[in-house]
């Protein structure tokens, strides 16, 4: 391996891409790299970059003129790419947070937590003054993100022990404690507020969710603390909140990592008992072509949507796999895009990344080409943040070069100061349209591959008698219940009789003028415009989820590839993988022995208890490992249930009788993990494989 003084110098750019972002030439190997994430912070505007007072930089007076950020910023990229120790900038990266255990002699100065740092700049003393930066952190905001500390406690590790040190120069690797209620995962300590956050470590996406819960209500606060921890020390990790409030859902990345967890969890972290459910996968949901039949085209089934606020006619395609594919090989320029949408860039940031965002356009445009999209091109409005979804605007009757521009171009501009009344209800829209894509309506997981086509919006007034409703004041008798119960019926009664007068007169379309004016005398008489507007965005999710439930939809489940080592025949192998739904697709015979080394792709909702499983039936003579492939759309149909005399004859009333529907099950297992209301229920025996604890 090459020294910490040779490595730097090209490491530098793919580790702090912040300090190349105000420079001309920007390399392309800073955003082309595999390892690159690059984590854009909600900035805006350019301040006046601090800096702290009687802190001098390379030799610098205290009375001299401030630099600008462009010349510290320089002066701390030549410091991380020359290894320089003797510069005053100290820089070090914070990789993980690490547990010492409660056998250690510095478990109660750390409280059990230290921080697994390596310096690139300077040199890190005890009892210096350090700024703690998030991953988040903006330099151009440096108020945000950022924790002052002193460094008390510095170690350097020698085998199992933590022996204590005063100062650690560029290029070494030591520990810091003091960190736990500041650092979760990563940060950057720097002694400048000018240096950029380093990029965080590329972790595989945890895609395996277990709900815990304390056995003893009691041990609540524990968990909670205990997940905390754990959280913070494992990259890997990520939380979430079940529906029902009292169970946490911990996302890992496969059966080892979470047998792991619930270990570490269990002896270590809260050191309570725990109750975990059977494991669930993230999955994603989308929409395929009908079977038979020539493919959609865009107009050729419309729905239309009536709301309270407007009436919305939407369609739903499958969005082509090119475009998809071009999406998840650019995401970087995609990220970029975004953020520069918001104004979340410097203007430095946006000069520089902005070859970067035309050459993805240009592969985007030629992938609408090649799946004979290219008229539609122009009408690329909205693409979701996270995953591959469109918004085509197809409306003719709502639509303006100030609001309804292109996404290829939009990025170029930045928002209106005087926002219009035209601008804040596509706002509404867009909002509506991304809430539906974070959170689908099979299982509230996300979309992906979907394009939803607007064809018509029609603004009109709310009915007076639903706003009467809601002001209306009862008799002080009256019980609550009963009086929460009379408003539902009241207003179910109003939305019935308004649908049904909007349906007569639903052929009435207004034009492009009338429309808006019809739009700004709702805002202008409405008590509360944020509510209105917020409301849009409610019945465009709901137009979206009808339009969706149209389509057959689809689940998308993740494949992990399995490497199998095994001495002997390999023909149980096969039936072994072919039961949990898996494809062999390799298989190699290593010279000189009589090992045999196969290649699968397992679904991981089927790979639980896989490596238990070939112990047992090979009798320990094979080994497995397994590690996340890609996401595969899964052709099982959810809602699938017999309709001929000859399949009801087969599969029963209800289709499980000789076959159980893979896809529903899918859907039961994530909602019985996020705690969400169905009518399904599950079967034990469709749990069998589960984790073992």
């Amino acid at each position: 391996l090459p020294s910490p003084v040779e490595a730097q110098g090209y490491r530098t750019p793919l580790v702090l891409p912040g300090l190349y972002s105000v420079r001309p030439n920007i390399t392309a190997n800073m955003w082309s790299s595999p390892s690159s994430s690059f984590s854009l912070p909600p900035a805006t505007g350019v301040p006046t970059s601090p800096t702290q007072p009687k802190q001098t930089f390379d030799g610098a007076t205290e009375g001299a003129t401030a630099p600008t950020h462009a010349e510290l910023t320089e002066k701390l990229r030549l410091a991380c790419e020359r290894c320089s120790s003797s510069s005053d900038a100290c820089i070090a990266f914070v990789a993980k947070m690490s547990d010492v255990g409660s056998h250690t002699s510095i478990s109660a100065e750390t409280g059990g937590v230290v921080g697994l740092c390596r310096v690139f700049s300077g040199t890190l003393k005890k009892g210096a003054t350090i700024e703690v930066l998030e991953p988040r952190y903006n330099p151009l905001i440096p108020d945000e993100y950022r924790v002052t500390l002193t460094i008390n406690q510095l170690y350097i590790m020698q085998g199992p022990d933590f022996s204590p040190i005063d100062r650690v120069p560029a290029g070494h690797i030591c520990c810091v404690g003091g960190l736990q209620d500041h650092v979760i995962k990563s940060a950057t300590l720097s002694s400048y507020v000018e240096c950029p956050s380093f990029t965080p470590l590329a972790v595989t996406t945890p895609i395996v969710r277990i709900a815990v819960r304390p056995k003893s209500a009691t041990d609540l606060p524990p968990l909670l603390e205990g997940l905390k921890k754990l959280n913070r020390v494992d990259p890997q990790v990520e939380l979430e909140l079940a529906n029902d409030g009292r169970s946490q859902i911990l996302c890992v990345c496969g059966e080892v990592h979470a047998q792991r967890c619930l270990r570490d969890l269990t002896e270590t972290f809260a050191q309570v008992e725990i109750e975990a459910d059977p494991p669930s996968v993230a999955v994603r949901e989308t929409i395929v072509p009908p079977g038979e039949g020539p493919p959609q085209q865009v107009g050729s089934e419309e729905k239309e949507h009536i709301g309270r606020t407007c009436d919305i006619t939407l369609q739903a395609l499958p969005l082509p796999e090119g475009i998809c594919k071009c999406v998840e090989e650019n995401k970087e320029a995609y990220n970029l895009m975004h953020a520069m949408e918001k104004g979340a860039l410097s203007d430095e940031m946006r000069e520089a990344s902005t070859p970067m965002i035309e050459k993805f356009i240009e592969d985007l445009k030629a992938q609408f080409e090649e799946c004979k999209w290219g008229a539609y091109w122009d009408k690329a409005w909205v693409f979701s943040e996270k995953l591959p979804n469109l918004l085509l605007n197809c409306c003719k009757n709502f639509c303006s070069e100030e609001c309804c521009t292109p996404f290829a171009q939009r990025y170029k501009q930045s928002a209106p100061l005087d926002q219009s009344t035209t601008y804040k209800a596509t706002k509404a829209l867009k909002q509506g349209f991304e809430r539906l894509c974070a959170k689908g309506p099979l299982c509230q997981e996300p979309l992906s591959g979907v394009c939803f086509v607007i064809h018509d919006v029609q603004f009109h007034e709310e009915p007076e008698e639903a706003e009467t409703v809601l002001v209306e004041k009862t008799e002080e008798e009256l019980e609550k219940e009963a009086l929460e119960k009379k408003k539902e019926q009241v207003e179910e009664e109003v939305d019935a009789k308004y649908a049904k007068k909007r349906e007569e007169t639903s052929k009435q379309r207004l034009t492009v003028e009338e429309n808006e004016a019809m739009l700004q005398k709702v805002l202008n008489t409405s008590a509360r415009p944020e509510s209105f507007l917020w409301g849009l965005g409610d019945v465009m999710a709901d137009a979206c989820m009808a339009a969706f439930a149209d389509q057959p939809r689809r689940l998308v489940e993740p494949v992990f590839e399995c490497h199998i080592m095994l001495s002997g025949e390999a023909g149980r192998i096969y039936g072994i993988v072919h039961e949990r739904r898996g494809e062999v697709m390799d298989d190699v015979l290593v010279e000189g022995t009589d090992m045999q080394h196969l290649t699968c792709q397992i679904p991981a909702a089927a790979s639980f208890g896989l490596a238990d499983e070939l112990r047992k039936r090979l009798a320990g003579a094979s080994q497995c490992q397994l590690r996340f492939s890609h996401w595969q759309v899964l052709e099982q149909d959810p809602f699938w249930v017999p309709s001929t005399e000859d399949e009801k004859e087969e599969f029963g009333e209800e289709g499980q009788a000789s076959s159980e529907n893979v896809a529903a099950d899918l859907i039961a297992r994530v909602c019985a993990c996020k705690r969400l209301i169905t009518k399904q229920k599950l079967d034990a025996e469709k749990l069998k494989y589960s984790v073992a604890l």
